[in-house]
C-alpha cells in the first residue's frame, strides 16, 4: 500500500472527480456530498486544469449576465433573482469540469460515469423486480416517495403504474436515469468498435431505461439499439440491409413519437402540451426579448396546470428560451451542447462517428423534457461525451494508451 505522503495530489484530485460524478449522478440529497466533492476537487485540480476549456463557462455566464442587464434596464419582465436566479450560476461552475476534459482524468470519467449508470440502472431494475412481486411494498414506496415530493419538494424517484398507449404497467423512475443513455451508447460504440464485453451493461441500461416509463427514455434506448445494429450490418457490409434497417427505423421512430405525444392518457404529455402553449403565449407577447435577451434569470410565469407562478419545467429547451431568448438558446446547444460531436465529426474519418452523434443527440433529446439541459448532471453527462469521444476506444480497459 502506498503511504499517503507519496501519493500525488492529481491522485487526490482524481479521487474527488470520481466521487463528484458518482454522487451527480446518484442525487443523493441530505448530506450535500455533490457540493462537498466538487469544493474539494477544484482545491486539489486547479493546476490541472486546461484553461482553454473555461470558454464554455464563460459563454454561459455572458448568456446570464446580458439577459439580468438588459430586464433590469428594460421594463416587462418580473425577473427576481432571489427565486432562482443564480442557478445558471452555479450551473456554469459545473461546466467548468470540461477544463479536466483530458488524458490525465479519462479514466477517471468514463469509469466513474458508468459505475454511476450500473448503480442507477440496478437500483431501478431491483426496485421494479420488489414492487412487481410484492404489492405492499409497491404501495409502501409509492407513498414515501410521493410524500417527500409533496412535503419537501424532493424528486429523487417515482413510482407508480402508468398507461402507454393503453398498456398499464409499472414504472420506477429514478430522477436522474437519463444518464444511462450516454452509458449505453459508450458500451455499444466499443462493442462496435471491437470491444468484446459490455454485454451485461447494455442489457441492464436497455431494461432500466424500459422500465422507467418516461417515453423520452424509452425511445432512446431503443432508437440506439436499432442504431447499433445498423452500424453493425455497415461494418460487415451488409449495405442494402442496413439501409432497410434505417428506413424502418426512422419511420418507427417518427410513429412512435407521434403515438407517445398524442396519447390521450398520458397525464404527463398533457401537462407538456398545456405548457407549450404558454410557452408560445408569452413568446409572442414580447418579440425582442424572444430574439435576444428573454425574460431573465428568475422570471416566472403562469402554469394553468398546477395553478400557480413556475420559473421552472420540463421543457428544458422552452424554458431556456424563455429565459435567454431565442439567440442565447442557439449558443448554447451549438457551442456548448454539440461541441464533441462536431469536433468528432471533424477529426474522426469512420463513418461510427455518427453514431456518436445519435448518442449525444438521444441524451439532449431526454434533457429537453427534463430539467438537465443547463444543470450539473446535464453538464456532469457532457463532460462524459466530451472525454469519451476523445478517448473513450482508447480507454475501454480504463488504461489510456501513452500516445494519447
Amino acid at each position: 500500500m502506498t503511504p499517503l505522503y507519496k501519493i500525488k495530489i492529481i491522485d487526490f484530485s482524481r479521487l474527488f472527480l470520481s466521487l463528484l460524478i458518482i454522487s451527480i449522478n446518484i442525487r443523493e440529497p441530505f448530506f450535500h456530498t455533490r457540493e462537498i466533492f466538487f469544493f474539494l476537487f477544484i482545491v486539489t485540480s486547479l493546476p490541472f486544469a486546461n484553461y482553454k476549456n473555461l470558454i464554455f463557462s464563460l459563454l454561459l455566464l455572458s448568456i446570464w449576465g446580458g439577459s439580468v442587464v438588459f430586464n433590469l434596464l428594460v421594463l416587462g419582465s418580473n425577473m427576481d433573482l432571489s427565486n432562482g436566479g443564480f442557478e445558471t450560476i452555479i450551473s456554469s461552475a459545473y461546466l467548468f469540469l470540461l477544463c479536466f476534459s483530458k488524458k490525465e482524468y479519462a479514466e477517471t470519467i468514463i469509469k466513474s460515469y458508468l459505475v454511476a449508470s450500473v448503480f442507477v440502472g440496478t437500483l431501478i431494475v431491483i426496485l421494479w423486480s420488489i414492487c412487481y412481486a410484492v404489492p405492499f411494498v409497491y404501495t409502501g414506496l409509492k407513498l414515501y416517495f410521493d410524500t417527500l415530493r409533496e412535503t419537501k419538494n424532493l424528486m429523487i424517484c417515482s413510482i407508480d403504474k402508468r398507461s402507454i398507449l393503453n398498456f398499464v404497467f409499472l414504472t420506477v423512475y429514478y430522477r436522474t436515469s437519463p444518464c444511462m443513455i450516454g452509458a449505453l451508447g459508450y458500451c455499444l460504440i466499443s462493442r462496435l468498435k471491437g470491444i468484446k464485453k459490455y454485454s451485461f451493461q447494455i442489457i441492464l441500461f436497455t431494461v432500466a431505461l424500459i422500465f422507467t416509463g418516461a417515453r423520452a427514455n424509452m425511445m432512446s434506448a431503443v432508437l440506439l439499439i436499432f442504431l447499433y445494429v445498423v452500424f453493425y450490418l455497415i461494418k460487415k457490409n451488409y449495405f442494402s440491409l442496413a439501409f432497410m434497417l434505417l428506413v424502418l427505423s426512422f419511420f418507427l421512430a417518427v410513429f412512435a413519437a407521434v403515438l407517445f405525444l398524442t396519447d390521450p392518457n398520458s397525464k404527463s404529455s398533457s401537462i407538456k402540451a398545456l405548457d407549450t402553449q404558454v410557452y408560445m403565449q408569452t413568446f409572442h407577447s414580447d418579440l425582442l426579448r424572444l430574439v435576444f435577451f428573454g425574460w431573465g434569470p428568475g422570471s416566472s410565469y403562469y402554469s394553468f396546470v398546477r395553478h400557480k407562478m413556475m420559473n421552472v419545467s420540463e421543457l428544458s429547451h422552452l424554458e431556456t428560451m424563455r429565459r435567454y431568448g431565442f439567440i442565447s438558446t442557439v449558443f448554447i446547444f451549438f457551442f456548448i451542447w454539440f461541441s464533441p460531436f462536431i469536433t468528432k465529426l471533424i477529426n474522426e474519418e469512420s463513418i461510427f462517428k455518427y453514431f456518436y452523434g445519435a448518442v449525444i443527440f438521444a441524451f439532449i433529446f431526454t434533457a429537453c423534457t427534463n430539467v438537465f439541459l443547463v444543470d450539473s448532471v446535464g453538464f456532469c453527462a457532457l463532460l462524459f461525451f466530451k472525454t469519451f469521444f476523445m478517448y473513450g476506444e482508447k480507454c475501454n480497459d480504463f488504461h489510456c494508451n501513452d500516445h494519447l
